[in-house]
């Protein structure tokens, strides 16, 4: 049974769920769209897949930064409306790109408007985590929490397959839905944080950022060796990590260029 703040939580959540999953869809063709309508080069098509990974090594300072914001709700706003405004510019890139013309700006311009779109996620993703853990009781965290998220791979689904058949018909489609993505992204922040918020933090003495950034790498360090079943997990994982990440790419760059599938095909797979 939902008290009436969790209910609330839970359309804010949805409604949310849904949003990103149209983001997450259509960015699932990402690196397709730069390789086949951009003709970006294999190095550039490594980048952009390094990205959205590489951005997270600067998580343990944005939790900082988070832990001494009084405001949290009001940063994720700002962040959210810096990062997803670039899309815009992509509605500005040429109806016409030559592939593999070596002097176009146009490849290098879409990698950084996704760096600048990537930074956002070591924020968005522990604020996001934050508000929902406080919002739901422990006993309905878990079970609405699936809901939300499996509709929200339902959606991420069909908006990839329907992304990847209109850019059959028309390469250069993404003009037009990564300016909308960049409109919807900063609604889906804005509906987020109407999600009922009460601090619990307590005041403590503020260190400089720079001894609490020690602090927090010497308790990581303290955690790896003093807990075996996380250490054994994180070991697992990281080796799984480098095996599909030096995979990814290259399956990207042979699907498009070696076997020249089409955007229907890539979004079925």
């Amino acid at each position: 049974m939902l008290l009436p703040h969790e209910k609330k939580t839970f359309f804010y959540h949805t409604i949310y769920s849904i949003i990103e999953g149209v983001l997450l869809g259509a960015l699932a063709l990402n690196e397709f769209v730069l390789v086949k309508s951009l003709g970006g080069s294999n190095y550039q098509i490594s980048f952009l897949f390094q990205f959205q990974h590489v951005v997270l090594f600067f998580s343990l300072l944005f939790h900082e930064i988070l832990r001494r914001t009084s405001n949290s709700k009001k940063l994720l706003l700002r962040v959210a409306f810096f990062t997803r405004l670039p899309l815009l510019l992509i509605a500005f890139f040429p109806s016409v790109i030559v592939p593999g013309d070596s002097g176009s700006i146009y490849p290098s311009l879409f990698l950084l408007v996704f760096l600048i779109y990537f930074l956002a996620t070591p924020i968005i993703f522990p604020t996001i985590n934050l508000l929902l853990k406080n919002s739901y009781s422990h006993a309905n965290f878990g079970k609405y929490y699936s809901y939300a998220t499996s509709i929200n791979k339902i959606v991420m689904m069909v908006v990839t397959f329907g992304f990847g058949y209109w850019l059959d018909f028309n390469p250069v489609a993404y003009r037009y839905v990564y300016p909308i993505l960049g409109v919807l992204g900063f609604i889906s922040i804005a509906l987020l944080i109407r999600i009922p918020y009460k601090s619990t933090a307590t005041e403590t003495l503020r260190l400089p950022l720079y001894d609490d950034l020690l602090s927090s790498l010497k308790n990581i360090k303290h955690i790896l060796i003093t807990n075996k079943p996380f250490r054994d997990f994180e070991n697992g994982f990281m080796f799984y990590g480098f095996a599909w990440m030096s995979s990814a790419a290259v399956i990207t760059i042979f699907f498009s260029k070696g076997l020249d599938l089409n955007y229907t095909s890539l979004a079925v797979y």
